[in-house]
């Protein structure tokens, strides 16, 4: 073995730098890499894109139209109208047998 300039006798010193990555030569890799990452950002494009339009079409309802449980609300304060009628006609009742019981 013949002494190299850098002082080793004959080993190789390995840099971790290969020249081939996924099988392909390193530029092929690298247009590769960048080709995958342009991929990942348009994905990630149309995923926004995508929620944007679902939560505009979302907000496009008719403002005046109320709200979802309109109906059950308009019972709910029918039924309270009712039962302060019922309410004053039994008063009324007890008060009319109070006043024939005396």
């Amino acid at each position: 073995m013949q002494a190299r300039r850098d002082g080793t006798a004959g080993a190789q010193k390995h840099s971790g730098i290969s020249n081939t990555a996924y099988g392909l030569p390193v530029r092929s890799a690298e247009m590769l890499d960048s080709i995958i990452r342009e991929e990942v950002n348009m994905q990630r494009v149309r995923l926004i894109a995508g929620i944007s339009i679902v939560l505009v079409c979302a907000g496009c309802g008719d403002p005046g139209s109320g709200h979802a449980w309109k109906d059950q609300t308009d019972m709910i304060d029918k039924s309270r109208e009712v039962e302060t009628t019922v309410l004053d006609a039994s008063r009324q009742q007890r008060r009319q047998i109070d006043e024939m019981a005396q």
